[in-house]
Formats: structure tokens, C-alpha cells, sequence
């Protein structure tokens, strides 16, 4: 699970894996177009990055209450929302 929080709202990424040279900069082009017209060239914003990663699949964890608990504690960050 992988967050990006970028001036307090949810960042999102619409690419789907990576290419190296011109193919990945025109794969990418779409997102930087959308982050210049979103941010500008305001690059002081914060910015939060927040990974959680488990060694058992994501369908165990959600049924883990203490891992719903966690979940909810994270709610007030943010990460949660659709504004993407």
C-alpha cells in the first residue's frame, strides 16, 4: 500500500509500469503535464510519503482488526481521499 500527499490532498499516478529512454518520457508526459497544471512550479509544497508493506497479502491484513484500527488512526492524514 503507497501513498503520495502533496499540499495536504492525494497525489496519484495513472502509469503502469516503467520504461528508461524516449518511450518512458513520452509514457510519463501525461502526469508531468497534469502536475504542472495542478501545482505549477510550486515545488515547496509538503510532501508525505507513507508505504506499508507486510510480508502476508493484502486480503489477510484487511480482515486483521488491529490493521483496520491502523487504518483508521491514518484516516485523519488524508490518505484516504479522492481528489486524485
Amino acid at each position: 500500500m503507497f501513498w503520495h500527499l502533496v499540499g495536504g490532498r492525494v497525489h496519484g499516478y495513472e502509469q503502469y509500469g516503467w520504461r528508461n529512454g524516449l518511450a518512458g518520457v513520452r509514457d510519463r508526459l501525461p502526469n508531468l503535464l497534469r502536475d504542472l497544471r495542478r501545482y505549477g512550479l510550486n515545488l515547496a509544497q509538503e510532501q508525505i510519503f507513507l508505504r506499508i508493506s507486510s510480508n502476508v497479502p493484502l486480503s489477510r491484513l484487511q480482515a486483521d482488526p488491529d490493521f483496520a484500527r491502523l487504518l483508521l488512526a491514518l484516516e485523519p492524514l488524508g490518505i484516504f481521499g479522492s481528489d486524485v
